[in-house]
Order: C-alpha cells, then structure tokens, then sequence
C-alpha cells in the first residue's frame, strides 16, 4: 500500500478501505512488537505494546464514527476522540514506562467527551470549533 500524501485538502485523505488496511497491519505489527518485547522482558518495554494497543483500539473507534484518525495528531490540530477511561489507560501506561509520569491532561477529560462523542458531528464546523475552544482551555 502507498501511504497517502498528507495535505489539509479531503481529497487527500486516507479512504475508508485505506484506513482498513492499515488497522489490520497496524494490529500485526503491535503483536509482533508484543512478543518480540515479552522476549526480551523488560516490563516498561512491554507496556509500549499497551499503548499501541490502545492508540489501535482508538483510531478503529474513531475509524466506525468515519473519522480519518491518520489526520488526528498535533500537527493537523484534529484529535483522536477518547473516553475518560483510554485517557487514564494510556496515563498509567506511561507513569509505567516514565516512572511516574504521564502527559495526558485528565481535567478536561469530561467536557472533551460529551464534545468529542457527539455521534454525526464529525465534519460540521460549529462542533470543530466547539471542540477546538474547549482544548485551548
């Protein structure tokens, strides 16, 4: 598969059949990591096949609502939708590996949802700029 070119145009965008794939070989190299990791038995290393796990389990979620979840990153300022409960998972995933650290701001983590699951907003503009000004609090 030819990774698409990553422009703000929709045209440009990952298909519905493209996202697929790359879930499918996305979960293939997560478990080869996991083994590989097991293997060797270091417990914070393996606790990155947590979060790829993790970050995978999202983007389908996010993939069934017809998001695009290769645009969701810091750099497209689009972000990956996540409950309450996969922020706090991918917290202690990383307090595991960082001693104690994690970087994923639980406060807002409510109002973040009630605006990131409302079903049939993706694309609208208003719910865009709803969520965008609750992330800049």
């Amino acid at each position: 598969m030819t990774a698409p070119q990553r422009t703000d145009a929709p045209e440009a965008w990952t298909t519905p059949e493209q996202r697929e794939l790359m879930l499918e070989q996305m979960r293939a190299v997560a478990s080869g990591f996991y083994m590989q990791a097991v293997r060797i038995g270091c417990h914070p290393f393996i606790e990155f096949a947590g979060l790829m796990n993790e970050y995978i389990k999202c983007c389908g979620e996010a993939h069934k609502q017809g998001i695009d979840f290769t645009r969701c990153n810091t750099h497209t300022g689009h972000h990956l939708p996540m409950r309450p409960f996969e922020v706090k998972y991918v917290n202690e995933k990383l307090e595991c590996i960082f001693t104690g650290r994690s970087v994923m701001d639980c406060d807002r983590i409510e109002e973040l949802e009630r605006l990131l699951y409302l079903r049939g907003n993706a694309g609208n503009a208003e719910y865009e700029a709803q969520v965008k000004r609750a992330l800049e609090r």
